[in-house]
């Protein structure tokens, strides 16, 4: 595996190699743009003898890399809130109707609610309506991650502490608040939601005050 602490891109669309990649030739690639990692592979000797030597500039015109995209763990896709990135995620939600569901995974009423949000977030994305859930599991992502791996869900996904559970006094699960489009909360609902209940809702904040 080659990364861009071995390779420097020189103007014209050169790269000065190190010695140990000295006879490895790469053609340009998508992956040159971003810096991004990729596999050299076994490539074509087809640099003349006389550019092998380190620190030559050698022109990139043979053997294509494949490149190979950074994979990124399911684990590092799900923020953890603490009340103040809680407060900066709603912030950054003004202008548009806001739910906010709290969760558990072993919880039976929050996973019976969990179609009827998913439908939502559906149905009134384009409406300017924003999903987010917030595990609030003890187990962290050891207990999310498979919970979201067979459960495909449209909308972000938190996993929020305890600070942040205290904080906001959350006694019941599930529990849901609602913000209007310039960020208030309006409305906090315990226990699970009909899909009737959630659209009365939603439409009411929709048309405003």
């Amino acid at each position: 595996m080659c990364s861009w602490s071995q390779l420097l891109l020189l103007p014209g669309g050169h790269v000065r190699l190190p010695p140990r990649l000295a006879s490895i030739h790469l053609r340009k690639h998508p992956a040159l743009a971003g810096k991004r990692p990729f596999s050299c592979g076994k490539l074509h000797h087809r640099i003349p003898r006389n550019d092998r030597n380190a620190g030559r500039k050698v022109p990139l015109r043979l053997a294509l890399p494949l490149w190979i995209p950074p994979r990124t763990s399911l684990q590092n896709q799900i923020p953890i809130l603490s009340p103040t990135t809680f407060e900066k995620t709603i912030r950054s939600q003004k202008g548009n109707v806001l739910v906010v569901n709290f969760f558990t995974t072993w919880c039976e009423p929050c996973r019976e609610e969990l179609p009827e949000l998913v439908s939502l977030a559906r149905s009134y994305k384009s409406k300017g309506v924003v999903v987010i859930g917030t595990s609030l599991d003890k187990g962290g992502t050891k207990v999310l991650r498979p919970f979201l791996e067979k459960i495909k869900i449209p909308y972000p996904i938190y996993l929020g502490n305890q600070t942040l559970m205290d904080s906001l006094k959350i006694q019941a699960i599930p529990t849901t608040y609602f913000y209007d489009k310039t960020g208030k909360r309006v409305d906090i609902v315990q226990g699970a939601l009909t899909r009737e209940r959630l659209a009365k809702k939603i439409e009411a904040l929709l048309k405003g005050p």
